[in-house]
């Protein structure tokens, strides 16, 4: 599945579609009786197009096993996407950000999501553009390989993004980093009932306190 030179922009340079690879990162999340991952690489659609192809994982937490909860692959157009990194919030909505770009794209930096109601394996949030391109890369193929989303550890909801887009003037490209929120608050809670008093124990081991 791997190209060096699969990722059409604007002029004649095509950028590297990283494809065969799991993405940055594999986010690990912890729910009432379930843990999950989220995993994102590039796919090949066709000899033209590359695109997103997104994975949840879950464990249960009693038996240990792991199993595919859900798959899909992020194709609303004919575009190109690529560079992906998805992440899952604390109400268990995804966000899966990326770059952009067509033969009339510059390189951009886009997103979409999903909620924990949507038909399994697809991404129901329109499709934001948020640094928008306006110059191609020629200098290199070499593109956004770093490119990074995570969980703003404040609230559990906000979502952060690092990645690279096509800015004129730059050389050979522009960090774009943005936030943005699927939920405006953490609505899952752990809800458990108990008529038995609890007891903690804490216990001293080297420099560690095990409860």
């Amino acid at each position: 599945d791997q190209n060096w030179d699969d990722i059409t922009q604007p002029g004649t340079q095509k950028l590297d579609g990283l494809g065969g690879v799991c993405m940055y990162r594999a986010q690990w999340n912890n729910f009432i009786g379930t843990n999950r991952v989220v995993l994102n690489w590039g796919i090949k659609l066709s000899s033209t197009q590359r695109s997103i192809k997104w994975v949840e994982l879950r464990q249960d937490q009693t038996t240990g096993t792991w199993s595919l909860y859900q798959e899909g692959t992020y194709a609303p157009d004919a575009s190109n996407r690529w560079c992906g990194s998805i992440a899952m919030d604390c109400n268990g909505d995804i966000a899966l950000c990326y770059a952009k770009a067509s033969s009339t794209i510059y390189p951009t930096l886009s997103y979409t999501g999903r909620v924990p109601s949507d038909p399994l394996g697809t991404m129901s949030l329109a499709e934001t553009n948020v640094f928008t391109g306006t110059a191609s890369l020629n200098s290199s193929n070499r593109f956004g390989d770093y490119s990074h989303t995570s969980i703003d550890p404040s609230d559990g909801f906000t979502f952060w993004h690092t990645g690279m887009y096509g800015k004129t003037g730059t050389s050979p490209s522009a960090t774009g980093i943005y936030s943005f929120q699927i939920a405006s608050s953490c609505t899952v809670v752990i809800d458990e009932a108990t008529t038995v008093p609890l007891t903690f124990t804490a216990v001293q081991s080297g420099n560690s306190i095990n409860v």
